[in-house]
């Protein structure tokens, strides 16, 4: 469901898309526009059901990235996947017709992926997002409680950060940010508790 229509993909990584990423995501939806356009549909489709393989290859975690929230990747299986059923529409369709068809959904998709992209520079509801989407990423109730607390939203902050500590209570960082909230909350034996774990794990 989510190749047809990848919205709701988890946003719990920290990295704006840079240029080098648009211009290769660039030039592969020109590579496949000019598959389309030149080749025989029986190589077309050969050659847009290899590269949907391989581009699903993060997705599946076959061998291990150490990355959870792979399935942001679907954005780059979903160009070969098009081009397979575009090549399929095409046995119905004339070409003039299926490829301006196809632009219009990639120029879709490449509007939601740069909206995305610049996600980062809004950090609280960039935050807010992953933790709905994935309420036990300790890196996204982690950062959404730094960016509130940073923000002296200390009430909610402790709400995420109190979260993070219960997913990872040996994380140094988390365990540092409770015991500034307990003592900016005024509970300062807590915040003493606090401080002398941060110790013992550091």
């Amino acid at each position: 469901i989510k190749l047809l229509f990848p919205v709701a993909l988890i946003p719990d990584y920290p990295d704006l898309l840079g240029v080098a990423s648009v211009v290769l995501g660039f030039l592969g939806f020109l590579i496949a526009l000019t598959v389309f356009i030149v080749s025989r549909p029986e190589r077309r489709a050969l050659f847009f059901f290899g590269w949907f393989l391989i581009a699903l290859l993060p997705f599946l975690n076959i061998f291990p990235i150490g990355n959870l929230m792979a399935n942001r990747y679907l954005y780059h299986a979903a160009i070969p996947f098009f081009g397979l059923l575009f090549s399929s529409l095409e046995v119905r369709l004339s070409v003039k017709k299926v490829v301006p068809f196809g632009c219009a959904v990639a120029l879709v998709f490449g509007v939601a992926t740069f909206h995305w992209s610049g996600a980062t520079s809004r950090p609280v509801a960039y935050w807010e997002r992953a933790a709905s989407l994935n309420p036990d990423s300790f890196k996204a109730n982690y950062n959404l409680a730094m960016q509130l607390y940073n923000r002296r939203d200390i009430s909610r902050a402790e709400r995420f950060c109190k979260k993070a500590v219960d997913i990872a209570p040996d994380s140094v960082r988390a365990v540092r940010l409770w015991a500034m909230i307990s003592s900016e909350l005024g509970r300062h034996d807590e915040a003493l508790r606090a401080f002398e774990r941060v110790l013992e794990l550091d």
